[in-house]
């Protein structure tokens, strides 16, 4: 069975590389398949999410993504 809020990273490059979740009755698989440095940190700038079953086996594509406008603020104050 899938595990719902399980992240994955890249150990090597410390990418994060997708996520699992579970809506409702059924569980999906977020891949983050391309990747953009801004500022510093290296973001995902398009996903693919598919429907899975509870083994895990993807069924079929549920969304794609796209996400190019990131704005990066710099805290002004340490929050505490």
């Amino acid at each position: 069975m899938p595990t719902p809020g399980c992240e994955t990273f890249n150990t090597e490059s410390f990418i994060h590389e997708g996520h699992e979740v579970k809506h409702g009755y059924h569980y999906m698989l977020v891949i983050n398949e391309k990747f953009r440095k801004i500022d510093e940190p290296l973001l995902p700038i398009g996903c693919i999410s598919y429907q899975v079953d509870e083994s895990g086996k993807q069924l079929f594509v549920k969304t794609d993504y796209s996400y190019q406008d990131y704005h990066l603020r710099k805290a002004s104050k340490k929050l505490e």
